[in-house]
């Protein structure tokens, strides 16, 4: 029994969050060896590690009296809520108390890469969704100039929210959609507006 506690502890160290873990059925205490998430006492078992940047020093372990057959969500979360804040406060008092290491670089370093990598991955699906749900729309025209105005505005604002612009078909160069007066168009046409070496520009192509 105490190998098996010690796998748990290992596996809720491992874990970085507070966890509570429901003793195992005895239908299952033959697989106790196996799963090392499994509990093997009669007890509720509460773990929360105290954390120093983002890893680990300590653990909390609390055992909970079997006083009810089974708790509800609201009543885990309670319970796991107030673990958690009880490790936050011992890691506050171990800091004030301790000499901890001090942050290094290497681990910041790692930790932006990752968060780049990850926004980058958000920024793409982001960009696959809009190209996706604008596809819809080539080729409209709507009933009137200042219609077709207002949708090349909503497009903007969407896509200045997202930090993005369209891609002028003609040339590659990104661009703002606009519908302007044009010729004998009585709706107005679009066009992509950009900057270019020669000046501002504004070519057509199909939107």
């Amino acid at each position: 029994q105490q190998q098996k506690h010690e796998r748990l502890v290992q596996f809720a160290w491992q874990h970085k969050h507070a966890m509570l873990v429901e003793p195992a059925p005895a239908a299952n205490e033959s697989n106790l060896a196996e799963n090392v998430s499994n509990n093997p006492t009669d007890h509720r078992l509460l773990f929360a590690p105290i954390i120093h940047l983002k890893e680990p020093m300590a653990l909390l372990e609390v055992v909970l009296p079997l006083l009810e057959p089974e708790l509800t969500a609201a009543q885990k979360q309670l319970y796991l809520r107030s673990l958690q804040l009880v490790a936050e406060r011992v890691y506050g008092g171990l800091r004030r108390r301790m000499q901890l290491p001090q942050p290094q670089l290497a681990q910041a370093s790692r930790e932006l890469q990752s968060l780049t990598a990850e926004l980058h991955a958000v920024q793409l699906q982001i960009k696959r969704t809009i190209e996706a749900r604008l596809a819809q729309f080539q080729g409209w025209s709507f009933g009137s100039l200042a219609e077709n105005q207002e949708f090349a505005k909503m497009l903007h604002q969407l896509l200045e929210a997202c930090g993005m612009r369209v891609v002028c078909p003609e040339c590659g160069h990104p661009a703002i959609l606009r519908c302007l007066r044009v010729g004998n168009a009585k709706h107005g046409a679009f066009v992509f507006d950009h900057y270019l070496e020669t000046g501002r520009t504004f070519h057509g192509g199909p939107t």
